[in-house]
């Protein structure tokens, strides 16, 4: 019994040794392939008409084939290792064989099907959720219907078509007015494309469409340019500035707080944050109801000596993953996606329209329809 275990041993010992470096080959190629497809293939389909004309961006299909790649690199990783440490397996997996063989090759089409699903169902569509708010210290008339949303992060793997998707679904639930909380395009070529699409929806609303910058509009010192354009397409730029939506003797005060960025960046600026918190909230009425507009939860701490009704953030793209009460992204948030009630105000946090990288799981992207009620007169 003994002489068979030492066996399984030095068998175990000999796979190690001969398997490993085919695992590591296998791996290598993985990445090359991905940085071709990554950095020459969006190149190379823009050059060719018929690539060209097509509504695809390559960069989305690069990234669909890398992760897909990188995904069957890890399942073999998990044979390979299952066959070091159950010894007694070794004789049933040829490892040699699954990496040039027709198990490797169901491998990678397996991951690249599973990569695409996840992809298409994460990113492909968004969720509109619908809110009601009643502020009791509102005596309108009637009702204000606002449509918030923001990160649409134009450029990487999202479009501008996209993005008029969303603008024509503010207009078919009918409202009132709509406020954007930052981080619009990451690629600047698509900046005339983006502003035009909110210029329009602007221009479609009763109260128009209010813009707040992200860290995402900061970068490489782009702000002035984004800022520019939105302007020119009549999107109203809130950045430290206060505006009333209400009618006509029962204000409802909007408040735009500017991203601080610390550089011309997207490096955030705490200092600066206060002070564009303390200039903007002074001489507020501790009477009228208000709604503040801001790119990341992060200043909510600041926020709250000045009693807002209603505050309404993005940039945590709600974690983008999240497994059980886990988040990928941003889980060092307190308020990280959807709608908390605390002191009196209520916070929500919307998902983004758009993402950092092309995979999505249990937090989609979001268009929040919110309705605010006044109060009883």
């Amino acid at each position: 019994m003994a002489v068979d275990q030492y066996a399984d041993i030095d068998c175990t010992k000999r796979v190690f040794a001969e398997r490993l470096p085919p695992t590591y080959l296998v791996a290598f190629f993985v990445a090359l392939d991905g940085f071709f497809i990554l950095v020459l293939l969006p190149e190379v389909t823009g050059r060719i008409k018929l690539f060209a004309d097509l509504a695809v961006n390559w960069i989305y299909v690069g990234l669909t084939w890398f992760i897909g790649c990188a995904l069957a690199v890890l399942i073999l990783l998990l044979v390979w290792l299952a066959a070091l440490v159950f010894g007694k397996f070794v004789h049933l997996l040829n490892y040699k064989k699954m990496v040039s063989g027709s198990v490797f090759t169901g491998v990678v089409i397996f991951s690249l099907l599973l990569t695409t699903v996840v992809i298409l169902v994460g990113c492909g569509s968004y969720e509109v959720v619908h809110e009601s708010i009643v502020l009791d210290n509102w005596h309108a008339d009637k009702k204000i219907r606002v449509a918030f949303f923001s990160d649409a992060h134009l450029g990487f793997d999202d479009n501008v078509q996209k993005l008029a998707g969303v603008c024509a679904l503010i207009v078919a639930e009918k409202c009132d007015i709509a406020v954007y909380c930052g981080d619009l395009v990451d690629d600047m070529t698509m900046l005339p494309g983006a502003a035009a699409q909110l210029g329009t929806l602007a221009e479609k609303l009763p109260q128009g469409l209010y813009f707040v910058d992200g860290n995402g509009d900061s970068t490489d010192g782009n702000w002035n340019k984004i800022r520019t354009q939105l302007l020119n397409y009549h999107v109203k730029v809130l950045n430290n500035a206060v505006v009333d939506i209400g009618d006509s003797g029962h204000p409802l005060l909007l408040v735009g707080i500017e991203y601080a960025s610390l550089n011309n960046d997207d490096t955030f600026d705490p200092v600066r944050q206060k002070e564009y918190l303390q200039k903007t909230c002074a001489g507020l009425s501790e009477y009228a109801p208000k709604i503040l507009l801001a790119h990341t939860p992060e200043i909510i701490t600041w926020v709250k000596p000045h009693q807002f009704d209603i505050l309404l953030f993005g940039h945590t793209h709600g974690g983008q993953v999240s497994v059980g009460n886990y988040r990928f992204l941003g889980n060092e948030y307190k308020y990280i996606s959807g709608k908390y009630q605390e002191d009196g105000s209520t916070i929500i946090v919307n998902n983004g329209i758009g993402q950092w990288f092309p995979v999505r799981i249990n937090v989609p992207q979001q268009l929040h329809i919110i309705d605010i009620y006044p109060g009883r007169q």
